[in-house]
């Protein structure tokens, strides 16, 4: 076998005539994404702050609306550069030239445009993550380490994307009609092999990671750990305080790769018995394949997502393809278009995705209070998160549609006072899942 996927494309599909009138956009799917974002504008300039959520949180969190907002305007407007000054057409065309194939052009018109995006967007990543962070008292962040991770990470990124551009070039190129199929099959090995490699490859650029310090600590939780089967899991603290105040903990990696990683910072600012239950929420992230779920839940939203993008790109195509400078999708010059697409669909999934994950997260609560037994930490936890982090306990429409991807602090900490089915002679939820009760 050479490798070459077979063309899809029949006779009938190709060589539209740029500008001639072909078919609509599909005017359901394209009104709702339209009126996402009418309402995201609306609702994130005017999302206000509920009767219980201190005034610096309310403040902070309407900053982070308006910079979701101009995040997705801004990467949006360089797109429809690309697209309306003709600056995609003529790249694609020098790069088809140089380049010698439509699969190493279309793979460096996703390098180029990406590293386009994430350039243009440099002043508001700035406003947002190092400026807003101070003004706040969240960042220690030095302005000469912030330049230093944002030249790295638009390096990796660019590797990334030349690495991976490959494939839905190669897709687009050889499975005409359908590359949106063949990208979603190839969407989960992608997955699952960036899952793997980001913890060992791509985090530490970034922050350091080590064994814990404090070994009576470590060796309480790992005695909990060992109640549910993980004696053995990986433990490791991530020197957060190089950048930032804020507490945090995540599992990441696949396989071999699979640690939990806690924060200096959750380590100084939390209690002991904090610490436990933080750790008893991300153990159940290990333990149940909750990273399987999440590939699960992308892999469902997004083969929608994709048809949508192929459906609509084609339809632009045929009607403003002269001024964009591309009579097909598999040309280099659609790549802009089909970046933008992704951008809208993206407002449609993720609010989907996010309700997916904040019911794996509520169940990662109800996992740590039925390991810990202890309501007092794990409340104590969110009410900390809630000082330190300036989260709303409450927060608004906006936030809990297109921001939230845990549960909201208060009903975390009203689940955490009232769940405790140990002291009601009730069955646990996760009962089976551990060797005996806490001391």
């Amino acid at each position: 076998m050479d490798g070459r996927l077979p063309s899809a494309e029949s006779p009938g599909d190709a060589r539209v005539p740029a500008g001639s009138p072909g078919v609509r956009l599909p005017r359901g799917s394209m009104a709702a994404l339209a009126l996402a974002i009418l309402l995201a504008v609306a609702g994130g300039m005017g999302a206000s702050a509920t009767a219980t959520t201190p005034p610096d949180a309310a403040a902070y969190q309407r900053d982070l609306n308006f910079f979701w907002i101009s995040d997705l305007i801004g990467g949006l407007a360089v797109l429809a550069l690309f697209l309306s000054s003709g600056w995609g057409g003529r790249l694609g065309a020098v790069l088809s030239r140089r380049l010698g194939g439509p699969v190493r052009a279309t793979t460096a018109m996703i390098v180029i445009v990406l590293a386009a995006q994430s350039l243009a967007g440099l002043p508001l990543a700035w406003c947002k993550g190092f400026w807003h962070e101070h003004v706040f008292g969240l960042s220690t962040e030095t302005a000469g380490h912030w330049a230093a991770d944002q030249a790295t990470a638009l390096v990796v990124q660019s590797v990334i994307a030349l690495v991976l551009g490959w494939i839905p070039a190669l897709l687009l190129v050889r499975l005409t009609r359908f590359w949106w199929l063949g990208l979603w099959a190839a969407l989960c090995p992608v997955l699952i092999a960036t899952m793997v490699v980001v913890p060992v490859a791509i985090l530490p650029l970034f922050h350091h990671y080590a064994p814990m310090a404090d070994r009576d600590l470590e060796t309480g939780l790992r005695a909990e750990a060992a109640r549910v089967g993980l004696g053995d899991a990986p433990i490791l603290v991530m020197d957060q305080s190089t950048t930032s105040k804020v507490p945090g903990a995540y599992v990441a990696g696949l396989f071999g790769t699979a640690r939990i990683v806690l924060y200096d910072t959750l380590l100084e600012k939390m209690t002991p018995a904090q610490v436990r239950f933080v750790m008893g929420h991300e153990m159940k992230h290990y333990l149940l394949g909750d990273a399987w779920k999440a590939i699960g839940a992308f892999l469902i939203v997004m083969l929608p997502g994709l048809v949508l993008i192929d459906r609509s790109g084609r339809a632009i195509l045929r009607r403003w393809g002269g001024r964009i400078g591309a009579r097909q999708l598999a040309e280099p010059a659609a790549i802009p278009l089909l970046l933008a697409l992704l951008s809208l669909v993206s407002l449609v999934t993720n609010p989907i995705l996010n309700q997916g994950s904040i019911s794996i997260e509520h169940e990662a609560d109800r996992f740590g209070l039925e390991l810990t037994r202890d309501n007092e930490a794990a409340a104590g936890t969110f009410r900390l998160l809630q000082a330190e982090v300036l989260q709303p306990d409450d927060p608004d429409w906006f936030q809990r549609i297109f921001r939230l991807d845990h549960p909201a602090l208060k009903d975390r900490i009203d689940f955490a006072r009232t769940y405790h089915p140990w002291t009601e002679g009730r069955p646990l939820v996760y009962g089976a899942r551990m060797a005996a009760s806490p001391p």
